[in-house]
């Protein structure tokens, strides 16, 4: 019997420095995986904040576009700064036609005013501005309701002259309320929740244009813009320091071709189109806004401008 030699392989163990690398490989496979799975979720957070922030900013061109398609040229449109604001935030008033509900009180009205604007946040939870939307119901047989009715009705504003209208019907509703408090702690402000569009914005720009172009063919925009860089806040149609500072007294403003002029009670921009001449009304008005998350500046460093804020617009076409 023929007998075979065999060459017998013995096997060994890792060696420890085979075994260190093979450590160290999965290591850092394990942080690769753990970066790529952090990094997932901030992709996925941040998804859901701008969805969060996209949805809010479309509930708010939904009511601004709304109340535009109820705008009337029976009543007024102005845009105007607010009393005592360093840094020129506007505040956008126009009346509106159709039936409409309080959200308060069992009443109802054919007439309104809408208010749009920025107010304080009392919370000390917050240091960013609310973004509002008053709107009023014009109805002169309820004389008791504090809430979102007003005892007035279309025909008395007519019956205004244009300074009339500036200095008593819109110097006051221009300022906003600036004691609401959100998130609330007592009833009353609560009740005060159906004014609050946003919790956290800024950066408003409200500007209006007659459908004139530039030399570019890019539409010209007038108003107030706080967009814009350094102390270019205002885009008046006329020079603003040299014309529109000085339209001050009664019988200018009563001219209904002087759009724009010195706000009546503390000075500021007034831009103010009534039914005294319905032929000079804007074509559209552009809303320009900031949305801030406070769940998405938490994903900026600090030295990143953003900050957690999204820049939306809206353009209305005026009826």
């Amino acid at each position: 019997m023929l007998l075979r030699n065999y060459k017998i392989k013995h096997y060994h163990g890792f060696t420890l420095m085979e075994l260190m690398i093979s450590v160290v490989v999965m290591v850092l496979m394990m942080m690769a995986f753990g970066m790529i799975v952090t990094e997932a979720q901030k992709v996925v957070g941040t998804t859901e904040n701008v969805i969060r922030g996209n949805m809010t900013a479309d509930t708010i061109a939904r009511t601004i576009q709304r109340d535009f398609s109820q705008l009337t040229k029976t009543g007024f449109l102005c845009i105007v700064t607010k009393e005592g604001s360093s840094n020129h935030t506007p505040v956008l008033l126009f009346t509106t036609s159709g039936l409409k509900y309080s959200k308060i009180d069992a009443m109802s009205g054919n007439c309104g005013v809408s208010i749009y604007g920025h107010a304080n946040n009392n919370s000390a939870e917050s240091n960013y501005p609310l973004f509002l939307r008053l709107g009023w119901i014009l109805n002169s047989t309820d004389t008791s309701s504090t809430n979102d009715v007003w005892p007035i009705e279309m025909s008395t504003l007519q019956g205004y002259t244009r300074f009339q209208l500036s200095r008593d019907i819109i110097d006051p509703l221009r300022n906003l309320p600036d004691n609401l408090t959100v998130p609330p702690v007592e009833w009353s402000q609560v009740q005060n929740l159906w004014e609050v569009l946003a919790i956290e914005s800024n950066r408003m720009s409200i500007l209006w244009t007659d459908g004139d172009m530039d030399t570019n063919q890019n539409v010209r925009w007038y108003g107030i813009d706080n967009n814009a860089d350094g102390d270019n806040w205002f885009a008046s149609r006329l020079d603003y320091e040299t014309v529109v500072k000085n339209i001050t007294d009664e019988t200018q403003i009563n001219d209904s071709s002087n759009i724009e002029f010195n706000s009546i009670s503390s000075g500021g921009y007034e831009a103010l189109w009534t039914h005294h001449d319905t032929s000079n009304w804007p074509r559209a008005i552009k809303i320009r806004f900031r949305l801030r998350d406070q769940e998405l500046g938490k994903l900026h460093t600090s030295s990143d401008a953003s900050g957690g804020y999204t820049d939306y617009e809206v353009i209305c076409n005026v009826p």
